[in-house]
């Protein structure tokens, strides 16, 4: 587990995510001993053990830290809390760390929250007052909160835009839970995030995988969400904000997220899965994919489909080759500053990417022109292209040869 701050180390150690395995599901839902400790209980939800998917179980991992804040007993609680059972458990006990006691440590609380004071206020207003609140709330991994004007309570995501790889999971630092008690001790979490399983077969090593949402639509990044309104799903799934209440936190929208797979992940012929964690979206006009390799090399695909993520589920893609692969290529030698892109269309879904010639690159189908700003008087286009066999220009201009002889 990674550390992201000296002071509160363990709270990175977020549940496994989506760690995913094809046994059964033998949990049992047990009650435990709370005598001289502060022990909170917690499971995850009926809900996300079949809507994730019928083969696979999300699991706790040793070590992991859910943080509470609430109202219990009359008595505020900014407290985290590591989990006492063993990786692959679906539920067990947490005990608290008394160095996550934020709400009795100013200096510690102050530093990654609002005031203390904004915090009891908007849980007063917002949720002591109404019996059919929880009377606590907890979220994995705890990154802070803020609070509005009108009193909601938000919590700040990690930075879902960079993720790292994970065999047969999604990143445990990137997804997040939500939990609710009615009591206090006993929590049940939920998923905010949605996930996309790519798979591929070949026979190189995958340095990164990056999918871009074909519209420029946020699917990843840092933001905050009503942690509340998530609990009670009065709005659409979870509320996400991308800009920061008062600038307080730094929030960012990306229409990408990269995968980093370290010093690089072996393909074969069998296909090898890798997870990503985004918001719930639906991609109108699809997504691209980069898988960028540890000889240098990329292979680029793409669709042009709709694809919806919900929050909880897999969406599953098609696998696919990336050995063997052959590209129909087209050049063109250009002069001046703006290059109008052709379109390339096909019998099915067309992938691949452009060579601007400057250094530059870009997914097939993103762009419709190009502007150059390195001063050069001409560049050399290529254009590759898989499942092509249409091509049309939307102008000409500055275009001084044109080679289809490989289209």
């Amino acid at each position: 587990m990674k550390r992201f701050h000296a002071y509160i180390y363990t709270i990175c150690a977020l549940f496994s995510g989506a760690l995913l395995s094809c046994t059964q599901d033998t949990t049992e839902d047990i009650s435990f001993d709370a005598t001289g400790r502060d022990v909170i209980y917690a499971k995850l939800s009926e809900d996300d053990r079949v809507q994730l998917n019928e083969k696979h179980q999300m699991t706790w991992t040793a070590g992991d830290t859910v943080f509470v804040v609430g109202y219990s007993n009359k008595v505020y609680k900014l407290q985290g809390y590591k989990f006492d059972g063993a990786t692959g458990d679906r539920s067990g006990s947490f005990t608290a760390v008394p160095e996550l006691d934020l709400y009795n440590n100013g200096s510690m609380y102050n530093e990654y929250s609002t005031n203390k004071e904004a915090v009891e206020s908007a849980y007063w207003w917002r949720y002591d007052g109404d019996n059919n609140c929880p009377a606590d709330f907890a979220v994995s991994p705890f990154r802070g909160f803020e609070v509005d004007w009108w009193e909601y309570l938000y919590c700040c995501s990690p930075n879902t835009a960079q993720q790292s790889y994970t065999a047969g999971s999604s990143d445990p630092n990137t997804n997040i839970l939500v939990g609710e008690s009615v009591d206090g001790k006993n929590f049940e979490f939920k998923n905010l995030l949605g996930f996309l399983r790519i798979s591929l077969t070949g026979d190189k090593k995958v340095k990164s995988l990056v999918v871009t949402e074909n519209t420029g639509a946020p699917i990843g990044g840092k933001f905050l969400f009503n942690i509340a309104k998530f609990v009670f799903e009065e709005v659409d799934e979870n509320e996400i904000l991308w800009k920061s209440i008062d600038n307080k936190t730094e929030c960012f929208k990306s229409s990408s997220i990269t995968l980093d797979c370290g010093d690089g992940v072996q393909l074969n012929g069998t296909p090898t899965d890798f997870y990503f964690a985004l918001v719930p979206t639906v991609m109108e006009k699809g997504f691209s994919l980069s898988v960028n390799f540890t000889d240098g090399s990329t292979f680029v695909q793409g669709t042009n489909k709709e694809i919806d993520v919900q929050r909880n589920h897999i969406k599953p893609m098609k696998a696919i080759k990336t050995s063997d692969v052959v590209y129909r290529t087209i050049t063109i030698l250009h002069t001046g500053t703006t290059l109008s892109v052709p379109e390339i269309t096909g019998a099915e879904s067309v992938s691949g990417f452009i060579n601007f010639g400057d250094g530059n690159t870009s997914i097939l189908g993103l762009l419709t022109s190009y502007d150059y700003i390195d001063g050069l008087s001409s560049h050399e286009v290529i254009i590759n292209a898989r499942g092509a066999n249409h091509i049309k220009f939307n102008g000409i201009e500055g275009i001084t040869e044109l080679d289809l002889t490989n289209f």
